[in-house]
């Protein structure tokens, strides 16, 4: 049974005897890697550094520049429209005026692209006059008028655009450098560090993380997104750019047909499970009532778990909860960590079962039954499934540490 549509996760260990030789060199300093992170730190801060790997669309924009004075009667118009965006809703006048202070023209025909799906940029949009079309994977998925906006998530995110837009009409659309608009964010971030550092804790795939990663997930980049009602938050198809989470409003899952499914509420979270399982979004999230999310980058997560993400999230979350049984509890750690290498992510339809070798196995979203001579019992989120043998085990020495 599972309560979410668009994937189903359990993760699982295949073999309770693969412990082998926990003092085999190849393992490393244990300590080190999980709990050391400074030298970690400039690893990261150089990835934040690399380069794009695809083409920028900066090249063709410079084209388009109409060098201008942003005259009041535009300035009224885009100022509207940043109040409009989901980053920029928040912002005070002094971040709107820094923005747009640094904002430039560019004019488009009709027929001319602006920024192209899957290519790397460096500009935040805002049309004044014109209008233009969205498209994912040469689909007209939405249209964008005077006064809308577009771009942002490839620069917050450090990522590729998610979308191609073509002016559809004569167009006038004034932008901002990326590394302007990531400042004026950043420094509103900062102001919501402490609560949304409470919403990452209720993350369970970051359990098993240790309080200096989560910091320093915190201070590098937690983005506060607003949307109103209809708003498409992701679109199914595309690899996520952040995993959410909600802090306020009501959200649900839109399947290819067009069937409402699922409900996120506050304390949901969203994205990982693409992130973890299929690398793309299968299903949009679409906003119920207006809601706030926030958001941690994909690109943000690697920084801080390395390239392999999906792998040392799963690591983490399962060694979260072995770190609560009694028999594991009692493990070396670096026996711990062979355990722990060997889980694999397994998606679940509802009605089947485990591998007949499975003698481990964590929820990591929906839910279970686990049927025993003819007596259920359900086993959610953050629960697991051990063999008997390995009940039995722990079973005594939760006892034995009882009394």
């Amino acid at each position: 049974r599972n309560h979410m549509p668009d994937g189903r996760g359990l993760c699982r260990s295949t073999s309770a005897s693969s412990c082998g030789d926990a003092s085999q060199g190849s393992w490393g300093d244990y300590k080190m890697d999980v709990v050391g992170m400074d030298r970690k730190i400039s690893r990261i801060n150089a990835r934040f550094q690399r380069s794009p790997t695809k083409p920028t669309d900066d090249a063709d924009l410079m084209s388009h520049l109409r060098p201008t004075q942003l005259q009041d009667s535009a300035r009224s118009i885009l100022r509207a429209g940043l109040k409009k965006n989901r980053f920029c809703c928040k912002l005070g006048p002094d971040g709107l005026e820094s923005i747009l202070d640094k904002m430039q023209l560019f004019e488009f025909e009709a027929g001319d692209t602006i920024m192209v799906q899957g290519e790397s940029g460096n500009y935040f949009f805002v049309i004044e006059s014109g209008r233009c079309e969205v498209r994912v994977h040469d689909k007209v998925v939405d249209h964008i008028d005077s006064g809308g906006s577009f771009g942002e998530l490839a620069l917050l995110y450090r990522t590729s655009r998610s979308a191609t837009v073509i002016a559809i009409e004569r167009s006038g659309v004034w932008g901002v450098n990326g590394d302007t608009f990531r400042v004026t964010l950043q420094e509103h971030a900062k102001k919501h560090y402490e609560a949304n550092l409470g919403l990452l804790n209720q993350i369970k795939l970051f359990d098993g993380m240790s309080a200096q990663r989560k910091d320093l997930l915190g201070k590098l980049r937690m983005l506060n997104e607003s949307y109103d009602a209809g708003s498409v938050v992701l679109r199914g198809g595309i690899p996520p750019k952040a995993v959410y989470v909600v802090k306020s409003g009501v959200l649900y899952f839109r399947t290819v047909e067009g069937v409402r499914e699922g409900c996120l509420r506050a304390g949901d979270c969203f994205g990982w499970r693409s992130v973890l399982f299929t690398g793309v979004q299968l299903h949009d999230v679409v906003v119920d009532e207006q809601c706030e999310l926030v958001g941690v980058g994909v690109e943000d997560l690697r920084s801080v778990f390395g390239d392999d993400l999906a792998a040392c999230l799963l690591q983490s979350f399962c060694q979260s909860l072995l770190e609560r049984s009694p028999l594991f509890s009692l493990v070396h750690p670096k026996i711990l960590k062979r355990v722990i290498s060997t889980v694999q992510p397994l998606e679940c339809p509802a009605g089947g079962g485990l591998p007949e070798d499975a003698v481990f196995a964590a929820v990591v979203d929906g839910s279970a039954e686990v049927v025993r001579e003819g007596a259920a019992e359900a086993i959610c989120r953050g629960q697991w499934y051990a063999c008997p043998d390995l009940e039995a085990i722990d079973g005594v020495i939760g006892g034995a540490g009882a009394s």
